[in-house]
């Protein structure tokens, strides 16, 4: 009678509950659901960087103001891509890709950067609240700066393979 109640305990261990396989399934669903958003993000960053740059260069040539991304859209994209950092039903491409994180991060900052370098060449040619030279300086001056920034910080911490890995 004891061996009997040993191996159901023992099966149980290695079963899932039907309750357990719901909540992993729900898991495993929104994690390919938000994944694949994150992905689109990606595509996003990847695109409207040089479309930013070709925005800020016709901005110069034709003293037009074009409005790209807001505020509310970097803030909106870093709360995603922070969450799927953070969260561990989601960082799961994070952890099979361990560049994938810092590649997030630069892209993210990228694309942040272009979007307030946008937002200065805007400012300039839609009030005309500083000159056109000044412009153009404190938004290519932002962009170095953040560019020198990011390679401080990975020279400092550079990206590296966990130790356990071959």
């Amino acid at each position: 009678m004891a061996l009997s109640d040993n191996n159901k305990n023992s099966s149980a261990g290695s079963t899932l509950e039907p309750a357990e396989k719901i909540e992993r399934g729900i898991y495993v669903t929104i994690s390919v659901i938000y994944n694949l958003f994150v992905i689109f993000i990606l595509l996003v960053f990847l695109f409207m960087i040089p479309i930013s740059l070709s925005n800020i260069l016709d901005i110069i040539k034709n003293e037009i103001p074009i409005y790209g991304g807001s505020i509310g859209e970097i803030l909106f994209f870093g709360m995603i891509i922070f969450v799927g950092m953070r969260t561990p039903h989601l960082r799961y491409p994070y952890e099979i890709i361990p560049v994938l994180s810092p590649l997030v991060c630069i892209l993210f900052i990228m694309f942040a950067s272009f979007q307030f370098s946008q937002t200065i060449i805007n400012e300039w040619a839609h009030f005309n609240a500083i000159g056109k030279t000044t412009a153009i300086i404190c938004a290519g001056s932002f962009l170095v700066v953040v560019r020198i920034l990011l390679s401080i910080w990975y020279s400092k911490y550079p990206v590296q393979e966990e130790e356990g890995e071959n």
